[in-house]
C-alpha cells in the first residue's frame, strides 16, 4: 500500500466513491463516508479532514475511532452499537484486546495501512449456527487529529443496522471476510477475502450478541 503524506489524490477519491455506490449497503456507512468525503473536499489538496464526533450526533453509536499508542492501536471512542455487539465498552482498550488472537495478526495490518492514508471497506458474513447469520460492514477512514492520523471507523451489522435508500441496494456479502483498499496516491482499489471455513468463528467475542440480535436479521 502506497503511502502518503496526510491527503488523497483526486483518483483515490473517484475510487472512494464508486465503491460507496456499488459496495456499501448500510445507511450508517453510506451517511458517515459521505460526511467524510465533503470535509476531505473542503481542505486544501485532499488534506485528511478532522472528525469531532459531534460533527455526526445520529451516527454516533456506529462510530469509533482509533488511535496509534506507543505502536498499539487503542480506541479512543466506541459507540453504542459497537458495545452492545461485542458486549463491553471499548474505550480506552486496546484493539488486541478486543479482537480474537487467532485473527489480530490477519486483520490489524489491514487498519495500520488507514493510518499511511488508504481507504478501507471491510464487509463480510459470519455464520454462528444455522440460525444465526449476521452481515457486517465497516468502513475504515483516516482523520487528522493534533497533527497526527487517527481512524476513524463505522460498524453496521444487518441485526441492527438500517439498509441504504438512496439507490440500487449492492448485493448482499458473502460468507468470510472480504477487505477492499483504496491507496491514496494512484486510486488502486486491492481486493483480499479469508474465506469462512478459515475464521476461527468459536473465538469471534460477539457471539452470544448475534444470538441475542439473530430474532430480527434481515440474512
Amino acid at each position: 500500500m502506497t503511502s502518503a503524506s496526510g491527503n488523497l489524490s483526486k483518483a483515490a477519491v473517484d475510487s472512494i466513491r464508486t465503491l460507496s455506490r456499488e459496495a456499501l449497503r448500510f445507511k450508517p456507512s453510506v451517511d458517515i463516508l459521505g460526511g467524510w468525503i465533503l470535509r476531505l473536499e473542503s481542505e486544501p489538496e485532499n488534506r485528511f479532514p478532522g472528525f469531532d464526533p459531534l460533527d455526526a450526533p445520529s451516527m454516533l453509536s456506529h462510530v469509533y475511532l482509533l488511535e496509534n499508542d506507543g505502536g498499539r492501536l487503542r480506541y479512543r471512542v466506541s459507540g453504542e452499537a459497537v458495545n452492545d455487539l461485542f458486549g463491553s465498552n471499548h474505550g480506552g482498550k486496546y484493539i488486541d484486546e478486543v479482537i480474537a488472537a487467532a485473527l489480530i495478526t490477519t486483520v490489524e495490518p489491514f487498519y495500520r495501512d488507514v493510518l499511511r492514508g488508504a481507504v478501507c471497506i471491510f464487509k463480510g458474513k459470519v455464520i454462528i449456527s444455522p440460525w444465526s447469520n449476521a452481515e457486517f460492514e465497516r468502513v475504515l477512514l483516516p482523520v487528522s487529529r493534533d497533527g497526527c492520523v487517527q481512524i476513524l471507523g463505522t460498524l453496521s451489522v444487518s441485526t441492527t443496522a438500517p439498509l441504504r435508500t438512496d439507490g440500487p441496494l449492492p448485493p448482499e456479502t458473502r460468507e468470510g471476510y472480504h477487505f477492499t483498499q483504496i491507496d491514496p496516491v494512484t486510486g488502486a482499489v486491492r481486493k483480499t477475502s479469508i474465506p469462512h471455513e478459515d475464521l476461527p468463528i468459536d473465538q469471534l467475542p460477539y457471539e452470544t450478541s448475534l444470538k441475542k440480535f439473530s430474532q430480527g436479521s434481515r440474512v
